[in-house]
């Protein structure tokens, strides 16, 4: 899933009570990719893999 830069992929609006007032609370979050995901796990056997043959 692509996202263009100033949009999120999580969005959630709620309202709270802060200090004695209602106040509105808005949340956004950028998630990864299943495909960043995937490139994040092949790194991270390739870089255990290199350290564990090193030793």
């Amino acid at each position: 899933m692509e996202v263009e830069r100033g949009q999120y992929t999580y969005e959630k609006t709620e309202e709270r009570m802060i200090n004695g007032r209602m106040s509105r609370i808005t949340v956004r979050a950028n998630t990864p990719s299943q495909t960043a995901l995937k490139r994040y796990a092949e790194t991270m056997t390739r870089v255990v893999k290199e350290i564990e043959s090193r030793g």
